[in-house]
């Protein structure tokens, strides 16, 4: 089972990597500088299992030749954080994109292609997230700096747009939920206001035995004063209103 298990990783190397087919290495020899293609690859296909030691190893020897600044370097990097984020991992992909941007940011990169992928996958999470303010500043900063003809800007402005229509549809429900519970809440409160005339829920006076324009402005603020009869036809108005 071992040795099936190797051979079909030495298939998998082999036919996922161009680069080898090309120059005609023997299957399973990947050179250690390309291996962060046919992990990508591999990642594309489903195969986790095959494509997390290869990006990890891509990673580590591609620091150790180029440097961790390097393009290539940060690609392997994206592409690890993709394998995490789809295994789960989303914090750790969430940290290694973070650290891609942070590396940008304090000095810029001579290829600003690996921070801009980075940007965009975090605009991704933080939108799968719920964090949608985040989301648009990070999508929107790869738009902008996205160069003009690019394949890759068609698909960062819609993903922009997705995310401020989102924003939107959150602020138009939150709205809609503070108009319903006002409506709630002043329903509720006429019943307590009829009460309190004729000092069934109230002791004594009350302001809200004034008159019903009271209504229009801000509810009172709850008082010890009001009994148990008071508090019932709340909740009987807000389960009414839930039903409409």
């Amino acid at each position: 089972l071992a040795a099936r298990a190797h051979g079909a990783q030495r298939r998998d190397c082999h036919l996922a990597n161009p680069l080898v087919q090309a120059s005609g290495t023997a299957a399973g020899a990947c050179p250690e500088s390309a291996r962060a293609l046919p992990a990508a690859l591999l990642r594309e296909r489903g195969r986790h299992e095959l494509a997390r030691p290869l990006l990890e190893e891509a990673v580590q020897v591609l620091e150790q030749r180029l440097g961790s600044r390097a393009a290539a370097t940060l690609t392997a990097r994206n592409n690890l954080a993709r394998l995490e984020y789809a295994d789960g991992n989303v914090r750790r992909a969430e940290q290694i994109w973070s650290d891609i941007v942070a590396a940008d940011r304090a000095e810029p990169l001579a290829d600003a292609r690996p921070v801009l992928a980075a940007l965009s996958n975090l605009a991704s999470l933080t939108r799968d997230d719920g964090r949608l303010e985040l989301a648009e500043r990070h999508a929107q900063e790869a738009v902008e700096r996205t160069p003009p003809g690019e394949p890759e800007l068609a698909a960062r402005r819609i993903k922009l747009a997705g995310i401020r229509d989102a924003m939107a549809e959150r602020r138009a429900a939150e709205t809609a939920a503070r108009f319903f519970f006002s409506q709630v809440v002043r329903q509720a409160l006429k019943p307590l206001a009829r009460a309190g005339r004729h000092g069934s829920c109230f002791h004594g006076s009350t302001p809200l035995a004034a008159t019903d324009a009271r209504l229009d402005g801000p509810p009172p603020q709850p008082s010890k004063r009001i009994r148990p009869c008071a508090v019932a036809a709340l909740r009987h108005t807000v389960a009414r209103q839930g039903r409409m």
